[in-house]
């Protein structure tokens, strides 16, 4: 299935990356993390803090 150890590392990370990072998230109103990041330092996210 793969060819070295080093393959398996290397497939998981860029799979992590992508889990993390790239892919929605229900939490952050469907936005991918990154995104979200964005938004939030400029003030501009679409989640706001109940108090």
């Amino acid at each position: 299935m793969f060819e070295s150890l080093e393959q398996v590392r290397e497939i998981s990370a860029k799979w992590l990356q992508s889990y993390n990072e790239e892919r929605p998230h229900d939490a952050l109103a469907g936005l991918p993390p990154a995104i979200y990041r964005a938004q939030l330092e400029r003030g501009s996210s679409p989640l706001t803090v109940s108090r």
